[in-house]
């Protein structure tokens, strides 16, 4: 059977390498090489890979797909050793052991070849035209005829490395396309204070509200920066706030920059403890400087 892969990342790439066990597969890619998205994860290190996968830890409409995908994860993990990624397990994620990203793109360009796949890059698709059970790939290279079609091109997340989201008008006489909102991304933010926090990075609790109701809450490291919040808190709660701003619901994002237990009596013990300090000296040493005289100026 011709089997035809639409985008070389990592999806495209692992889903290639299955299919080629017993099927002629052929990789398409609009890039001039594959997995270039890979090289960009986890700040160039590749996080591939997380211990604590689980139902709970996703957003979706369908959770019973969901959890019969997930059934597969230790498999998927099987997987990726027997490919030769040797990880470095830090906090539960999963980085390979030379916290490169591009030993595991090597890797996996590799395996595409000793598998005999054929990878066509700088290959953009036009269109896909069903004929008489089979498909017509159109490109601006050459037709490709295949029996299966497999589409792993990214949503429309990073147009820089091609997922622009132009697959979408193609799919849309064949499937359909939900709104594409982004998500794990960060939040704008509205305020004039914001150039004051620039560059920040601060162990926090950030509290998302849709509607004045409670949704989530996530704890750990973000970066205040000159348009808002980024960060994995930051990302963990953005679908959820990014959707609901499409519905025109409010949305409100709420920080503790001292999440800790008994933070008040802490505060109170060294106010009395540093008698005549200002408030500006009470929290020398429990906040950065730059956030000190950002929340200082903000409350008046």
């Amino acid at each position: 059977m011709k089997v035809v892969v639409i985008g070389a990342g990592a999806s495209g790439i692992i889903a290639s390498l299955v299919a080629s066990s017993n099927n002629e597969v052929t990789l398409l890619e609009r890039n001039n090489k594959v997995g270039k998205k890979i090289l960009l994860t986890g700040n160039g290190r590749c996080n591939y890979w997380n211990s604590d996968i689980s139902v709970d830890k996703y957003n979706t409409d369908s959770y019973d797909n969901l959890t019969k995908i997930l059934e597969c994860k230790e498999k998927v993990l099987t997987y990726l050793d027997s490919l030769g990624i040797y990880p470095k397990v830090k906090s539960g994620y999963y980085y390979p052991n030379s916290n490169q990203a591009s030993s595991i793109q090597e890797i996996l360009s590799k395996e595409l070849g000793n598998r005999n796949v054929n990878v066509v890059y700088e290959c953009k698709v036009v269109d896909i035209v069903k004929e008489n059970g089979h498909f017509v790939i159109k490109s601006n290279l050459e037709d490709i005829e295949c029996d299966k079609v497999i589409i792993a091109c990214g949503s429309k997340s990073s147009p820089t490395t091609g997922t622009d989201g132009s697959i979408y008008e193609i799919l849309d006489r064949y499937h359909t396309i939900n709104t594409v909102l982004p998500s794990l991304v960060s939040l704008k933010v509205n305020g004039s204070f914001l150039k004051d926090w620039n560059n920040v990075r601060v162990d926090v609790k950030v509290s998302l509200y849709i509607d004045n109701a409670f949704i989530k809450e996530e704890v750990g490291e973000i970066q205040l920066t000159d348009y808002g919040i980024s960060g994995i808190p930051t990302f963990n709660i953005s679908g959820k706030a990014v959707k609901a701003l499409d519905e025109n619901k409010k949305v409100e994002v709420k920080i503790n920059f001292l999440p800790e237990d008994n933070i008040s009596l802490l505060l109170d013990t060294r106010s009395n403890n540093l008698p005549n300090h200002t408030i500006e000296e009470l929290l020398e040493s429990v906040l950065p400087y730059q956030l000190i005289f950002t929340l200082l100026k903000i409350s008046n």
